[in-house]
């Protein structure tokens, strides 16, 4: 059994991260150090939540797998 998260929520969180990266790129290179860490603690934030569900998955899928 495999467990997906629903695709709407892949495509915010993925749309997300890359404009938050774009202006994370745009603030280092005009060196607005403020924006940067900003936008830096959001992108840590979906990058951390988006370890903490795969892992999640991952668990579920082992004790599945186990269960057969």
């Amino acid at each position: 059994m495999k467990i997906y998260i629903p695709l709407y929520q892949f495509i915010v969180l993925a749309i997300s991260t890359a404009i938050m990266t774009y202006f994370f790129n745009v603030a280092a290179m005009g060196g607005q150090y403020f924006l940067m860490a900003f936008l830096g603690f959001f992108l840590l934030r979906n990058v951390h939540a988006s370890y903490q569900l795969s892992r999640f998955i991952r668990i579920l899928e082992e004790q599945n797998t186990k269960k057969k």
